[in-house]
């Protein structure tokens, strides 16, 4: 991290480093010394001049501001969404259970596959016999292809 030197930090004071201001700005967040160094470049005139901008009930104003009446309702608000939140995933489940107990739900499985079809069996079967029957699968191709390479190395060798 590159550091800046007291008098870049006045000229950055005096806006008269333009070219770097960014920079220095995203370094003046991060780098405590820096902002150390920056805080020493304000004078008393610089005081005196944000006391004329800033009215003097400022602080009190923005102090009341925080603990007025506008914080503490944040909180029950994000308790009544969390609330809702679950009322609305109790109500879910339950519907399921309900639906999943009366039967709705295997009837409308066999709505869509239709058991006397054979369609949605053959295609089931199938993706069985591909998930759980890979290793035999494998270990019958490969076999097969050390059957064939050592057959290919006993012709030559008798030749």
């Amino acid at each position: 991290m590159k550091h800046f030197s007291q008098a870049e930090w006045q000229a950055f004071h005096r806006g008269q480093a333009e070219a770097s201001q960014a920079l220095m700005e995203t370094h003046l967040r991060e780098c405590d010394a820096c902002r150390q160094l920056f805080l020493d470049c304000i004078d008393d005139d610089d005081l005196a001049q944000a006391e004329k901008i800033i009215p003097p009930e400022f602080t009190a104003r923005t102090l009341a501001l925080l603990s007025g009446p506008g914080g503490p309702e944040r909180r029950p608000q994000y308790r009544r969404r969390s609330r809702s939140l679950l009322a609305y995933y109790a109500a879910a489940a339950a519907l399921t259970i309900m639906l999943t107990g009366g039967g709705v739900l295997q009837s409308w499985n066999a709505k869509i596959v239709d058991p006397r079809s054979g369609c949605g069996i053959k295609a089931a079967s199938s993706y069985e016999e591909l998930l759980f029957n890979w290793p035999a699968r494998l270990r019958a191709q490969t076999s097969g292809w050390l059957n064939d390479i050592e057959l290919k190395y006993q012709k030559e060798v008798k030749q």
